[in-house]
């Protein structure tokens, strides 16, 4: 099994106390990440009068005084420049906080009115969600929706933030650098965009600026060509986050050959953008862009890649050529620090980010592999532990062996259509080889098999130990 000795997240809890001068101190207060503390000091009660007016305008509907809150509420930007925040993160609030009232009712803990809520009902949700094995990412969402929600009704105790109320570390850490590589490789680019280019040629255009210059999706349906290109680069500005410019060098033969094509189809819509369709709106050409997507089988579920892994693509390919290693999460070799540091900066700043940290999302790095690793390989084993059913067949099995292989075994984090493999030998009896023991023990492997696919959410392939390779990666269940 995996023990790590290495300090978790855990180790910032306060140690057991002894003695009478440690029962005067108390425990050790739980300090509070400096953007949620300055949020919660700033914002307390920020619309506390607003709340009451709408509670008195739909009493006993929490729904609804959800509905009407955030059509009058305007949310300021948590981070950055001051500022109101965006409808769709409106939306998202609304939503994610009515999700959270609707998991209350499921577990029979419904309120009447949004302020009704406790900090003990909040907690039990979110231990729930834990439970059903929601992700990190969006608890930790809802979490933010509710917390601040509380805050700015003048209850700021109400939601504790997410890794101080769930019972493994794990849960509630949100993973931001890369786990997998999201990039397409060249042959993945030529088969795809000649299926798109058969469908709808303006998306596979769309498609090739995400590849030659990092395009976001919203940047490219919002591009305006001739307004973008200045001498030897493209500045951005419609489309970007938070109406940031972005400006991107124009530096090789591709990239000026399809800036020409995309001047000459602009040059045909009125507006000058690069539209499917004249008088598409905003919306409309992004549900365009995903249905055919979705019609030429071009999403997560079922080739695990999205039109942000074209984005990946070229911050890995801007990472290789500033400093001639391959990017970590493409398993490149660790480079000289200020290299690196230097590539990073440069790279933020090309794909309109202004923090350097933030490319780790795109090209991993060595550290966060391995602590991701060390954590895959604690979960399954915090799974596999506490899963009783699971054991029971273990037990009753008797195998001398029971072992992930490959991928998984060393930590590694799957795509969601990907396979893991587990591997078992049985114990041979007398007279017995160990192929004769295996076939014979197949019935309660599978049996095992079926319940730990079960256990760890994800498809299972079943293979006698045997067979498998010494050259591969073991991870040991029993």
């Amino acid at each position: 099994m995996f023990h790590d000795t290495t300090t978790s997240p855990m180790d910032d809890q306060p140690e057991p106390s002894h003695g009478a001068a440690a029962s005067q101190r108390g425990p050790k207060p739980i300090r509070l990440h400096p953007v949620i503390a300055k949020i919660k000091n700033k914002e307390t009660g920020l619309a506390a009068q607003l709340w009451e007016e709408v509670k008195a305008g739909h009493p006993n509907n929490p729904l609804k005084q959800i509905s009407a809150f955030y059509s009058e509420f305007q949310i300021p930007a948590a981070i950055g420049r001051k500022r109101r925040a965006s409808l769709q993160t409106h939306q998202d609030y609304q939503d994610r906080l009515s999700s959270f009232v609707r998991e209350l009712r499921n577990l029979n803990m419904p309120v009447k009115n949004l302020d009704e809520m406790s900090k003990k009902q909040v907690r039990l949700v979110f231990l729930h969600l834990e439970k059903e094995g929601r992700s990190a990412a969006w608890m930790a969402n809802v979490n933010t929706a509710v917390r601040r929600f509380g805050v700015w009704i003048g209850k700021p105790e109400l939601c504790p933030p997410l890794g101080q109320i769930v019972s493994q570390p794990w849960s509630g850490k949100r993973r931001i650098a890369a786990q997998k590589d999201r990039t397409w490789s060249q042959e993945d680019v030529t088969s795809i965009l000649e299926k798109v280019s058969e469908v709808c040629p303006m998306t596979a255009l769309h498609l090739r600026l995400a590849r030659l210059f990092g395009h976001r999706v919203q940047e490219f349906l919002m591009f305006r060509p001739v307004d973008a290109i200045q001498g030897e680069s493209i500045h951005l500005v419609e489309g970007t986050k938070g109406g940031r410019t972005r400006i991107v060098p124009i530096e090789t033969e591709e990239q000026r050959k399809w800036l020409d094509v995309a001047v000459q189809i602009a040059a045909e819509n009125p507006k000058g953008r690069l539209m499917a369709q004249d008088g598409f709106t905003l919306v409309q050409a992004r549900n365009h862009f995903y249905y055919v997507l979705r019609r030429c089988g071009i999403t997560k579920n079922d080739i695990d890649m999205t039109a942000h892994g074209l984005r990946h693509s070229y911050a890995c390919d801007l990472y290789e050529a500033f400093t001639g290693a391959k990017a970590p999460i493409q398993g490149g070799p660790q480079v000289d620090a200020e290299l690196d540091n230097r590539a990073r900066v440069e790279i933020a700043r090309r794909l309109g980010h202004g923090r350097k940290s933030v490319t780790t999302a795109y090209l991993g790095s060595h550290a966060a592999l391995k602590k991701y690793a060390r954590e895959n390989l604690q979960r399954i084993e915090h799974q596999v532990t506490n899963d009783e059913a699971l054991q029971t067949l273990i037990r009753a099995a008797g195998l001398d062996s029971l072992c992930l292989v490959g991928a998984v075994a060393r930590g590694d984090t799957l795509g969601s259509n990907e396979h893991a493999m587990v591997a078992y030998a049985a114990k041979a009896q007398a007279g017995e080889t160990q192929q004769q023991a295996d076939i014979r023990a197949a019935g309660q492997a599978m049996a095992i098999c079926a319940q730990l696919s079960q256990t760890l959410g994800r498809r299972i392939g079943l293979e006698s130990l045997s067979v498998i390779p010494r050259s591969e990666d073991f991870f040991e269940l029993t």
